[in-house]
């Protein structure tokens, strides 16, 4: 995919690109997944250590298994997935997900630093 393609892509179901700090298409970097590639360069954009990064695909053997090798926690969309650290069966899901998975990250540092 080209960024352009992906950035219509969210569009057209209902998010903004701009929501993203880094949208890459591998065919403009020319490495295509499951080549930890395209992840890293990712990473390195952000900053980010991959333990600390989850990669929301649709393909076991690209997607799934690229993002897995290299160390980052994955979501599966679809069909269940064996390797997948989860799996949903829809975009609403894992939005829903997510947001809870913030709400108790976010609870947990005010009990750290004695907030609430």
């Amino acid at each position: 995919n080209k960024r352009q393609d992906i950035e219509e892509k969210l569009r057209l179901i209902g998010l903004d690109p701009n929501m993203f700090a880094v949208i890459v298409g591998t065919q403009d970097l020319g490495i295509h997944k499951p080549s930890p590639g395209p992840f890293e360069f990712v990473l390195k954009q952000l900053g980010a250590n991959p333990k600390g990064m989850v990669f929301i695909g649709d393909k076991d053997n690209t997607d799934v298994d690229g993002a897995s090798n290299i160390g980052m926690w994955t979501i599966k969309l679809g069909e269940p997935s064996v390797v997948a650290g989860a799996t949903f069966r829809n975009r609403y899901e894992v939005i829903d997900f997510l947001v809870r998975a913030k709400e108790v990250a976010n609870e947990g540092t005010r009990r750290k630093i004695g907030v609430g």
